[in-house]
């Protein structure tokens, strides 16, 4: 199986950090969305940089990446988001989502393992 480079793997990891923090940020901010002028509101502009660092990001990844495997990829977002989302705003999950929150993290598994194994055919 091929190894993921170091630096693909960095980037990937940055990307989900960087989108994941950008989707709480919108939510801090739509929440605090009556206490003054939203284009004013810290949270929002934020969440716009980190969602600007991820577009960046996502034209690194998909230079080097075939987009059906990136993009497939990038469904590990709903896991960082759910689990974010109960640490943070202590959202309820429950067994129904945990459950598919653990059927797209294999599927994504499914699909790096496959991308290795088939570039090394």
């Amino acid at each position: 199986m091929k190894k993921l480079s170091p630096m693909i793997l960095i980037i990937w990891v940055l990307l989900l950090s960087s989108d994941t923090a950008a989707q709480l940020l919108f939510k801090m901010a739509a929440m605090n969305f009556s206490h003054g002028i939203w284009l004013l509101n810290y949270s929002f502009a934020f969440a716009y940089f980190f969602e600007l660092f991820s577009f960046l990001l996502w034209m690194r990844i998909i230079k080097d990446t075939r987009l059906s495997i990136a993009l497939a990829l990038t469904a590990s977002l709903y896991i960082t988001v759910s689990l974010s989302s109960y640490i943070f705003f202590h959202e309820t999950i429950n067994l129904v989502q945990w459950m598919g929150t653990l059927l797209i993290a294999a599927g994504t598994c499914l699909l790096g393992y496959y991308e290795g194994v088939k570039s090394t055919s």
